[in-house]
């Protein structure tokens, strides 16, 4: 169960991809690739494990990843709740080792290593860039190169980037570490709207209940079930702002199995009551 190695392929008569995605159900594997990939959510919600941390992600989401970050992508499967976006992977050779370290390119070094932690890009600067893949998606020849590198250097100039994990998760995390981890993680991802155990986790990574509750916090900083429960109340707040069921149903719909326990943790992560939320939501 490691984070599968995707091979990603290039057109012949282009330096990269840009590809628009639409689709019912999205479920990528617990992947990593050789590629950097700007990803634009353009409608839609779920879940973002990247590294060892658990996100959310929802409608005009932009994020940049750098190489071998292992990172999966999920909503639920009910064929409700369509994802699409537009999907950017360039070569790590697209810009290359001298060009990085002439002053001219300065910014784009810096959105390169900060990659390597993930990167959501937010306000203006996200404004820009979207405008730059809007009109890479019609562009042709050289034009296309030179507005990526443009994007790229929008990105590494934002005063402020927020990186998604803390470390560099591949050069951080030690081999056998980073193997279970992706274990744990492919089993939460597959399981967290359904009875999750403790116990059944830590025997997939062969440790005891103890040992494997003390590893799991070390790692992400969190408990195993709390990190569980975060999940289970992102997607409660999804369907919250769809406002299509019943508080009662999502309890139920986002694997709790009471009411009361669904509200004591939805304010504890949120702080505030599921209605709260909600009326919180549609009033802004």
């Amino acid at each position: 169960m490691k984070a599968k190695f995707e091979n990603v392929t290039y057109p012949v008569d282009s330096a990269f991809n840009i590809i628009p995605f639409s689709t019912p159900y999205l479920k990528s594997p617990w992947h990593f690739h050789t590629a950097y990939e700007i990803v634009y959510i353009s409608e839609g919600f779920g879940k973002l494990f990247i590294g060892n941390n658990v996100n959310d992600f929802k409608k005009d989401d932009l994020v940049f990843f750098g190489p071998n970050l292992p990172h999966a992508w999920l909503n639920d499967n009910s064929g409700e709740h369509k994802t699409s976006g537009v999907l950017i992977q360039f070569k790590k050779d697209f810009i290359s080792d001298d060009w990085v370290n002439f002053n001219e390119f300065k910014y784009i070094k810096n959105a390169i290593e900060k990659s390597k932690k993930g990167i959501k890009i937010t306000g203006q600067s996200k404004d820009l860039v979207l405008s730059g893949i809007e009109k890479i998606l019609n562009a042709k020849g050289i034009e296309k190169i030179t507005l990526l590198i443009q994007i790229l250097d929008i990105i590494g100039s934002t005063k402020k980037l927020e990186t998604i994990t803390v470390i560099d998760y591949y050069s951080a995390i030690k081999s056998s570490s980073k193997e279970k981890m992706e274990i744990i993680f492919n089993y939460i991802l597959n399981n967290y709207l359904k009875p999750i155990c403790i116990n059944e986790a830590a025997t997939l990574v062969s440790m005891n209940e103890t040992a494997f509750c003390r590893y799991f916090k070390k790692n992400t900083s969190k408990t195993f079930i709390y990190v569980v429960n975060e999940m289970r109340i992102g997607y409660a707040c999804n369907l919250l702002q769809e406002k299509k069921l019943t508080i009662s149903e999502i309890c139920y719909k986002s694997g709790f199995n009471n009411i009361s326990n669904f509200n004591k943790h939805f304010k504890s992560i949120t702080s505030k009551t599921p209605s709260e939320y909600q009326n919180n939501y549609f009033r802004n």
